[in-house]
């Protein structure tokens, strides 16, 4: 941040130009990326959830605002341990996770699972528990409705998930002056 007593202005608006225009770059990078990879057809043979949790949590790991999660999945994890057809979706799967992986950094982000399905509604609904309850140990901001094969509640609303660092509050004194010019 800016302290006019300290700051020299135009290096300081020099140093925020190239940042914006570093952070443009990224933004364009991994468009370009996305955009590839979604114009390829084809499926997936498995499914790493749990992996995809721990890029997530390293991806917003530097994030300060109010960083919003959307899993687009089956939620039917077949990687590694866990598979799909063997696990009961309890507590017990739970703490096998914790032990095998741990839990990502997800604090304060705000998470929202769409497509949770199981041929059996009995299962569906353990499966909401199990991710809604692991999303919570990880720190997410997440609840039961955020959770499912569909999710009506959209766009998230306002509370969902703080900001990793908040900003400050008021305005400097610097910044009543402009405003008064």
């Amino acid at each position: 941040s800016f302290d006019s007593l300290s700051d020299n202005e135009i290096d300081y608006k020099n140093e925020v130009k190239k940042e914006k225009a570093q952070d443009n770059e990224i933004r364009e990078k991994l468009l370009t990326t996305l955009k590839a990879k979604l114009a390829k057809p084809g499926k997936s043979r498995y499914t790493d959830l749990f992996g995809a949790a721990r890029m997530a949590s390293q991806l917003f790991s530097a994030d300060r605002r109010r960083p919003i999660l959307v899993f687009l999945s089956d939620m039917q994890e077949d990687r590694g341990r866990f598979r799909y057809r063997d696990m009961k979706w309890n507590a017990r799967d739970l703490t096998r996770v914790e032990k095998a992986y741990g839990f990502p950094d997800l604090k304060n982000v705000c998470v929202y699972v769409i497509g949770t399905r199981s041929p059996s509604i009995e299962k569906t609904r353990k499966m909401i528990e199990f991710w809604t309850e692991y999303f919570k140990k990880s720190g997410a901001d997440i609840t039961p409705s955020q959770v499912g094969s569909m999710i009506v509640n959209w766009p998230p609303s306002e509370s969902c998930g703080k900001p990793r660092a908040l900003p400050k509050k008021g305005e400097s004194w610097l910044q009543k002056l402009r405003k008064q010019l």
